[in-house]
């Protein structure tokens, strides 16, 4: 597979001999740490023949992903006071990445989900200063350098300014880790109704934009968002990377109801049509791996697996 790369113009995404490239995603952002190898290439299997083209996914996981081993029975680090690797869970990655590119998919990976940066929510713990997320960013960088359909994902779902802490530096020594030894595709993953250029969109790391235009909202203008980093210079490749997603609990409030087919096609072509160089589909069972020994998040009810054919994940 080749890499993917901005367009001349900057508008959109192209493989790196210049054919046009459409980010079509899926969000699986557990899928690293919930799954077996056999669950994941029946999941890539799917996903590449209903046509998609990215998988997005998180190496340190949101949900206890630092205490809790994976389901190949490892945890990311030896101990949380040095931070020092377990090359085999890091081994579980390469093997994820090359799952996908056998499926002809490209992995989308946030290195950390935000909690390990900012808890304001989630698990954590937050283990990451300015030196060790840059000593970190280092380790995945070279390791995963290789990787011709890896895509890289700083950020994690977080405020970057609460509370009067600037977490925009941490950022950007993750960001300037990585970019110490790999070269692909890089954009970051913003907090719920916030794009990346918000805050990042001069640095040189960036890439490409994001939105997440979240789950609280039936009638989100996406694409005046969209269109708002469409007229920015330097021009830069944007889309909406985390709209509503299907099934899960509107503005995440049990009894909400959940948000249907219609809504998220009605969220989809709004961003596509302002200008997005793609988009992300998430459905609620499947972002978090959900089945039936796990606590359900935002409205969970089915398996992920019996989720897969799901009216969206088939419109798409």
């Amino acid at each position: 597979m080749e890499r993917i790369r901005p367009s001349d113009n900057g508008h959109f995404l192209v493989t790196a001999s210049g054919d046009p490239f459409f980010w079509l995603g899926d969000t699986a952002w557990d899928l690293i740490h919930r799954c077996t190898p056999d669950q994941v290439e029946m999941y890539f299997t799917k996903r590449a023949h209903q046509g998609f083209t990215v998988i997005q996914a998180v190496a340190l996981a949101e949900r206890d992903g630092l205490r809790t081993p994976s389901a190949l029975g490892e945890l990311p680090f030896t101990d949380l006071e040095s931070l020092r690797p377990n090359e085999a869970y890091f081994d579980w990655i390469d093997r994820v990445i090359e799952m996908a590119e056998r499926a002809g998919l490209y992995l989308c990976l946030l290195p950390t989900w935000g909690d390990k940066v900012n808890q304001a929510s989630g698990t954590g713990p937050q283990i990451f200063t300015e030196t060790s997320i840059q000593e970190y960013g280092e380790y995945v960088g070279r390791r995963f350098a290789r990787h011709d359909n890896l895509i890289w994902m700083i950020g994690g779902d977080r405020a970057e300014i609460q509370d009067g802490v600037d977490y925009r530096p941490v950022w950007r020594a993750l960001a300037r880790g990585v970019r110490a030894h790999a070269t692909q595709l890089m954009t970051y993953h913003p907090k719920g109704d916030r794009g990346s250029s918000r805050e990042f969109h001069d640095d040189d790391w960036l890439d490409l934009n994001t939105w997440q235009s979240s789950h609280s909202d039936l009638e989100t203008r996406i694409h005046d968002w969209i269109y708002s980093d469409w007229v920015r210079t330097p021009a830069k490749p944007t889309l909406d990377s985390e709209p509503c997603y299907e099934e899960i609990d509107i503005s995440l409030g049990p009894g909400n109801g959940g948000f249907t087919p219609y809504d998220v096609r009605r969220r989809v072509y709004r961003s596509v049509f302002a200008g997005g160089c793609g988009v992300t589909y998430g459905h609620s069972s499947v972002w978090q791996m959900y089945d039936t020994d796990r606590e359900p998040m935002f409205g969970a009810r089915l398996p992920w697996h019996h989720c897969l054919d799901a009216l969206g994940a088939t419109q798409m």
